[in-house]
């Protein structure tokens, strides 16, 4: 599958449901349950300048709850690439459908992150950062908008702030 992130943010998933003619029948999906097995998604984020791709793959995304229009509850381990770096990750998320900050959940894990690949990220919410660098094991985990937990060891940190120099 593609998956594009549009430049406002928002995140295009029409493109995943694909339609062949007039709708005959309306299907409506309460507390379902979906597996993918051997997943393979490409994800485009225009919202970075320049357009960023990752790459997910693994085993199996499960859907433990899914509700249209109204909720997501997923977990899923596999592997990112991103800047043609390879990691793995273990997730799971709750959402309300459409995403609403105040009430999600979010955890994942993954190890040696290279920073570097990330500073477009990192620029975007501290514009005057140019650059940050180090490797992380990362343990996310995000309640809501308001509870936001991150275990990190990073070694080899640095940053070059166009306010303040290194």
């Amino acid at each position: 599958a593609n998956i594009t992130r549009i430049d406002n943010g928002q995140i295009d998933l029409a493109n995943i449901f694909k339609t062949c003619g007039p709708k005959v029948y309306c299907f409506k999906f309460v507390n379902t349950k979906i597996i993918a097995n051997n997943y393979h998604i490409n994800f485009y984020d225009s919202y970075i300048k320049p357009v960023q791709k990752i790459v997910l793959e693994g085993e199996k995304i499960y859907v433990d709850r899914f509700t249209n229009s109204e909720f997501i509850s997923l977990k899923s381990t596999g592997q990112y690439t991103f800047n043609n770096k390879t990691n793995h990750f273990d997730l799971s998320m709750q959402s309300k459908i459409p995403f609403d900050k105040k009430d999600f959940s979010i955890s994942t894990k993954t190890n040696n992150i290279n920073l570097q690949d990330f500073s477009p990220y990192v620029q975007k919410v501290f514009p005057t950062l140019k650059t940050v660098n180090g490797f992380a094991n990362v343990d996310l985990d995000v309640k809501n908008a308001k509870k936001f937990d991150v275990e990190a060891t990073v070694n080899n940190f640095s940053y070059i702030d166009l306010k303040q120099g290194e």
